[in-house]
């Protein structure tokens, strides 16, 4: 009886994150470019009048926006991923690739196997990390498209005379908005994950296994902060 809406209720985070992380701040990067490049006036004026013709054409171009800009916040946040790599060593963190290791008992980086074991034995807790992991995309895409946008109007057309500097300066504070907020959404995350990794080493229905080895991930976390020191 109670299978479905559990199986309903799991798919919550998966869909937070390609809405909040993804399609939201692609949206916003469409907005920038139609405020920065004034010359996308007329292409956004055709669709609208396509768009205007019939229900079907409209709806059709909904759609494709929305998986536009859906896109543009995957690529986006790839390409800010691997230009500020701080996702996995920000705030004393081990790299992703450092989790890729020969042996399935050595445990070199403890994030991954925390964030599994939490979304395992923690659902709520789980959900929690990976609202804020949607929010680090969204930072993430807002302050990388801000920049990318502000960047090629200036290099595209450097001498232009109607160079709208009001609204570069406001993309660019957008930018430096988003990245205060993203490194306090790390600390938030780490906290959180930590926090929780701690609770579930004494929780009786989290078997022994599981325990050891958010143990060693705990231990691997804490050897890496005092080398970093």
């Amino acid at each position: 009886m109670n299978e479905e809406p559990a199986r309903l209720f799991s798919g919550i985070p998966q869909v937070f994150f390609d809405i909040i992380g993804r399609t939201i701040p692609g949206i916003a990067i469409f907005a920038g470019v139609a405020i920065i490049f004034p010359e996308s006036h007329s292409f956004a004026a055709k669709i609208n009048r396509i768009g205007s013709s019939s229900t079907f054409s409209a709806l059709v171009i909904i759609v494709s926006a929305l998986v536009l800009a859906y896109v543009v916040g995957i690529l986006l946040g790839g390409i800010g991923y691997l230009l500020h790599d701080h996702d996995w060593k920000e705030w004393d963190l081990q790299r992703l690739t450092r989790e890729l290791v020969a042996s399935p008992h050595e445990v070199r980086s403890g994030l991954p196997l925390l964030y599994d074991a939490v979304c395992s034995h923690a659902p709520e807790a789980g959900r929690r990390i990976a609202k804020l992991n949607a929010e680090v995309h969204l930072c993430r895409v807002l302050m990388w498209g801000s920049i990318l946008i502000t960047s090629g109007r200036v290099l595209i057309r450097p001498n232009d005379s109607n160079t709208p500097w009001l609204s570069i300066l406001t993309l660019a504070a957008i930018a430096a908005a988003a990245w205060v907020l993203m490194r306090h959404l790390y600390i938030r995350r780490r906290t959180c994950l930590v926090n929780t990794a701690k609770f579930l080493c004494t929780a009786p229905n989290v078997p022994g296994a599981v325990v050891r080895h958010i143990e060693m991930a705990l231990e691997s976390l804490a050897a890496t902060s005092v080398v970093r020191q």
